[in-house]
């Protein structure tokens, strides 16, 4: 037996409201693949907000189910499952009315599997389309209400009842009495009023006109008559039909990023008729124009704050390695510079076993308007690579000096010791 409650207590802490829980993180039905299905199930039962397997379905649960899966934003789409021979008329139109104000927001699909009569097929009336079992059945758009009368049953057991009431109808349609026509009459009424609401609902909800719905005269269609007479749109097998909606939710869900409107504190507001922006390939371009260009200005300022401080202009080649091959920030990689020794004017370089001592170069003077960045760069022995490399007419093929060069400037700014290649 599978229920769902919204009191029930394993889902629900005792000091946790049926709003509270609703609301909160729990999911007291069943997605799959971005589809929410909700049962709809045995007999319709008003202010019940249960879904208590194949036996019986309140409306309170269909609608607090419905509403919760409209909100979350893992639902792409909505699956009415519906197996159910009515219920009651008390709340069934006010709970499809709801269900219908919220259409458009998000595809909702009938799935009669394999039955949706009388009130069940209110429900299915709310979706955007109905689909049929090869075996199922819709209809029955009609309402009725039942007498029973044992008055001659007491009478023969030798019981008889007496009624002490003011007001003349009061005790209109008791079971111990004849039925009066008068009170015949006003029940006919009745039945007539709801059967009215309950017809131009289906109408509506179904595009079809209002007497198309009267002459069917609350009759029960299988799945052909169902589309011929306008009351299903397509038959097929449940799973197979579960599927393909699944397919056409992940579809949907990416053509709706792609269209959904952009709200502005201004368009949220906006109730003169006039419709909100929407995101175009231009402004979406420009936008990432200005984010990349505001990316590379924050990485230029973060460089240079590493090379300028204090300690990074003690330990010139820590900080460019820092800078250019981290991604730490630039509080961060002063602080981690801090820490290290400052560098001295000499650099052990281990050569196959032997230790040379090199002096650096003094760092050219940096020309006005430099950058910490660029006197870093200036300064580390940088080969000339351009294309006016050179000094004269006389072509020298110094390729090997080049890439020792920049070995040697790789291995400066890393901290790495760099072994020289031996020739054969």
């Amino acid at each position: 037996m599978e229920m769902y409650d919204a009191s029930s207590t394993g889902l629900l802490a005792s000091d946790q409201s049926e709003d509270d829980f609703w609301e909160g993180g729990y999911r007291p039905y069943v997605v799959v693949d971005g589809v929410l299905q909700i049962q709809v199930s045995g007999v319709l039962l008003n202010r019940f907000s249960h879904q208590f397997g194949r036996w019986a379905t309140g409306y309170q649960y269909i609608e607090k189910a419905y509403n919760r899966g409209m909100d979350d934003p893992q639902v792409s789409k909505i699956a009415l499952l519906i197996d159910s021979p009515g219920g009651e008329v008390a709340g069934n139109f006010e709970l499809v009315e709801k269900m219908v104000s919220r259409r458009g927001e998000k595809p909702v699909r009938a799935f009669a599997n394999d039955h949706a009569y009388s009130a069940a097929y209110s429900i299915a009336t709310a979706s955007d389309d109905i689909v049929m079992s090869r075996s199922g059945g819709v209809g029955s758009v009609g309402v009725v209400i039942m007498h029973a009368e044992f008055s001659d049953m007491m009478e023969n057991a030798g019981v008889k009842i007496t009624f002490i009431y003011a007001g003349k109808h009061k005790v209109e349609g008791n079971a111990y009495e004849k039925l009066s026509k008068s009170a015949k009459k006003r029940f006919q009424k009745r039945v007539d009023h709801s059967y009215g609401e309950f017809v131009a609902l289906v109408a509506n909800n179904r595009d079809m006109e209002e007497q198309a719905v009267r002459d069917t005269e609350a009759l029960t269609y299988d799945a052909t008559e169902a589309i011929e007479v306008g009351f299903a749109d397509r038959v097929g097998a449940f799973d197979e039909e579960m599927a393909a909606f699944a397919e056409e939710a992940a579809e949907t869900e990416n053509e709706f990023m792609a269209l959904k409107p952009k709200t502005t504190p201004a368009s949220a507001g906006n109730t003169d008729g006039q419709t909100d922006e929407t995101i175009t390939q231009t402004d979406h371009d420009a936008a990432v124009a200005t984010a990349s260009a505001e990316g590379s200005s924050g990485e230029r300022t973060r460089i240079n704050a590493i090379l300028d401080s204090d300690e990074g202009k003690a330990r010139p080649a820590a900080a460019l390695s820092a800078a250019m091959k981290t991604s730490m920030s630039s509080d961060e990689a002063i602080a981690f510079l801090g820490g290290l020794a400052e560098e001295t004017t000499e650099q052990a370089v281990d050569t196959e076993g032997e230790t040379e001592t090199e002096t650096p170069k003094a760092a050219p003077k940096a020309k006005a308007g430099a950058t910490p960045f660029t006197e870093a760069m200036n300064g580390s022995g940088n080969p000339e690579v351009g294309a006016e490399a050179g000094s004269g007419d006389e072509e020298v093929d110094d390729s090997a000096a080049t890439s020792t060069n920049m070995l040697d400037a790789l291995a400066t700014a890393s901290g790495k010791i760099r072994k020289p290649r031996v020739a054969a």
